[in-house]
C-alpha cells in the first residue's frame, strides 16, 4: 500500500478515531483550533464544581462501538453511569423513563476520552484552518495567521458542515453545503447544598428545556453539587443571537418551575452556547468523500449528532481511504 500524507482538521472524536485508524499505514497530521481535545466530549471547572457541558453521556448500541469502548473501559477512561433516568412533562409531572439504557461517561471527566485517544498522534493545537487550496491530492492548508501547511494527498475536515463548507475549494463535496447542524445553550449551576432531587438524568418534554443532569453523580466526579441543563435545538436556533444574560435567566426560571426548586440561589452560574450540537436524522451522503481528489468531510452530523455517530462515520471514511490505496 502506498503511504499517503493526510491532514485531518479537527480533533474531536471523529478526527481522533480517523487518525488512529490511518496512522498505522499513513502519515497523519491533526489540526485543532482550540487547546482542548475531544470536541463536545468537553468539561468545564469551577472549584469545587465540574460540568460536562457537551455530551452528558453516551450509549453503545452497535457491536463495533462496543468493541471500541471496551479497551477504554479496561483502561479506566470510560465507565458506566448507573443513573436514575426520568421523564419530565411541561407541567412538571415526573415519571420513570421506561426506555432506560446503559449510559457511559468519561472518567474522571468527559474530556479524558479525547486526551486518551490523542496519545501518540501528531496534533497541532490552537491552529485554525481558514482555507484549503491547491489541486487534487496536492492540498495546502492556510491558517488564520497566514501560515501554510502541506502539501497533503488527503484533507479530511471533521468540523461541522457549515465550517467545513466555508474552507472547501469551490465545487468540492456539494452535500456538505446543504447539511445543517443545530445549536443549543448549556446552563451550568453549582450549589453549596444538595437539592431535593432523587434522579440523575431528566429528559424533558418542553419547548425550551431539553434535558437536565446532575454531574456530581457520575463516576469519579468531585462532590460539588453540579447541575447541567441543555435547551432544545429549536429554541436555541430561534434565540441564537440573544444576550447571554437573558438566555441564562430564561433557563433558570423555566428549569426552576419544572423541577420546583429555586435555582436562582446557585453559588455558581455559567452559560455556554454550542453553535453546532445536533441535527435531524440524516443518511451519510455518498459525496462526503471524493477519492479522486483526496477530500472528505466527516463527523457526527451523519446521523443524530451522537457520540456513536461520530465514531461510525470516522470508521467508514477510514476504510474507504485505506481501500483507495
Amino acid at each position: 500500500m502506498q503511504t499517503s500524507n493526510i491532514a485531518i482538521i479537527g480533533a474531536g472524536l471523529s478526527g481522533l478515531v480517523l487518525a488512529q485508524q490511518l496512522a498505522t499505514t499513513h502519515q497523519v497530521q491533526l489540526f485543532e483550533k482550540s487547546r482542548g481535545l475531544g470536541g463536545r466530549l468537553a468539561t468545564r471547572y469551577a472549584e469545587p464544581y465540574q460540568f460536562d457541558h457537551g455530551a452528558q453521556s453516551f450509549r453503545a448500541q452497535s457491536t463495533a462501538f462496543q468493541a471500541f469502548i471496551l479497551p477504554l473501559q479496561q483502561a479506566g477512561v470510560i465507565a458506566p453511569w448507573e443513573a436514575e433516568v426520568v421523564d419530565i412533562q411541561s407541567d412538571g409531572s415526573i415519571t420513570p423513563n421506561e426506555r432506560q439504557q446503559l449510559e457511559y461517561v468519561g472518567v474522571p471527566k468527559m474530556n479524558q476520552i479525547g486526551k486518551y485517544l490523542a496519545e501518540g498522534l501528531s496534533i497541532q493545537r490552537q491552529t485554525r484552518i481558514t482555507q484549503i487550496q491547491g489541486s487534487a491530492k496536492a492540498w495546502m492548508l492556510q491558517t488564520e495567521d497566514g501560515a501554510e501547511h502541506g502539501p497533503y494527498d488527503w484533507v479530511i475536515s471533521t468540523a461541522p458542515p457549515a465550517q467545513t463548507a466555508a474552507i472547501l475549494p469551490p465545487g468540492c463535496l456539494p452535500s456538505v453545503h446543504t447539511a445543517h447542524m443545530q445549536g443549543c445553550y448549556v446552563l451550568m449551576l453549582g450549589f453549596t447544598e444538595p437539592l431535593s432531587i432523587d434522579w440523575q438524568i431528566a429528559h424533558v418534554d418542553h419547548p425550551v428545556i431539553h434535558n437536565i443532569a446532575l454531574n456530581q453523580t457520575k463516576p469519579g466526579r468531585p462532590a460539588g453539587y453540579s447541575m447541567v441543563v441543555h435547551t432544545t435545538a429549536a429554541w436555541a436556533e430561534t434565540h441564537s443571537e440573544a444576550a447571554n444574560d437573558w438566555v441564562q435567566n430564561q433557563m433558570i426560571q423555566l428549569t426552576s418551575a419544572l423541577i420546583q426548586q429555586d435555582l436562582s440561589q446557585a453559588a455558581h452560574t455559567a452559560l455556554h452556547q454550542w453553535r453546532y450540537a445536533t441535527n435531524e436524522p440524516q443518511v451519510c451522503p455518498i459525496d462526503s468523500i471524493d477519492t479522486q481528489n483526496g477530500v472528505a468531510a466527516c463527523g457526527d452530523w451523519c446521523g443524530l449528532g451522537r457520540v456513536e455517530d461520530a465514531y461510525q462515520h470516522a470508521l467508514s471514511i477510514a476504510e474507504i481511504i485505506r481501500n483507495a490505496g
